[in-house]
């Protein structure tokens, strides 16, 4: 955006330079040379100003390349979240049909035989049966089921992460293009920034 006006300020000094004050300087010769003072100061701006706007497109290019790629990693971490999701429903309903289903009939008539309004009628359960299969059952249910929502946490917090940076990228200023956001992501984006999507 500065590239553009400092090269025509540039462009416009260089044209009036023959109106503007001269630079007088004495050759190996002894001949005196007069230089306009606009055109020397109009050429330095100009090519500042066509320096400063080949570097901003070679950084847009390379902003847009690493835009690209977080888009591709948003992508593979949302199919990697829907893989885990599943694996966790899997394992809610397979040990909610052992635990209920398939549950032991001999733990549930040996359960059904303690009454465990006191301390001691506890203890004596325990002491008797100190690893019932149910108990063996739902100990591995709740290590596998923290297990995939650790594992869920962690991709949704990779997914903020690229959904974070993919919102600064589009709301740099000094870019000439933005690349076009794919549907999907424009999606996780509006939920992510906390608008509607309509």
């Amino acid at each position: 955006m500065i590239s553009i006006p400092l090269m025509i300020i540039g462009i416009c000094l260089s044209v009036l330079g023959s109106i503007g004050p001269q630079i007088v300087s004495v050759g190996q010769n002894g001949e005196s040379r007069t230089t306009p003072l606009f055109l020397v100061i109009g050429g330095i701006i100009a090519v500042f100003g066509l320096l400063w706007l080949i570097v901003s497109i070679f950084n847009t290019m390379n902003q847009s390349k690493t835009q690209l790629e977080r888009f591709k990693e948003t992508v593979r971490l949302h199919k990697k979240l829907t893989i885990a999701l599943d694996f966790k429903s899997k394992i809610e309903k397979e040990f909610k049909e052992i635990l209920t289903e398939t549950f032991p009939s001999f733990e549930k008539d040996l359960v059904s035989k303690f009454s465990f309004e006191n301390k001691e009628s506890k203890e004596a359960f325990l002491a008797i049966c100190p690893k019932l299969e149910s108990g063996y059952s739902f100990e591995k249910y709740v290590n596998k089921l923290s297990d995939a929502m650790k594992e869920i946490q962690k991709v949704e917090l990779e997914i903020d992460n690229q959904l974070a940076e993919i919102a600064v990228y589009n709301e740099d200023p000094w870019l000439w293009f933005r690349r076009p956001m794919p549907a999907n992501i424009k999606e996780l984006i509006d939920k992510f920034e906390g608008t509607t999507v309509n």
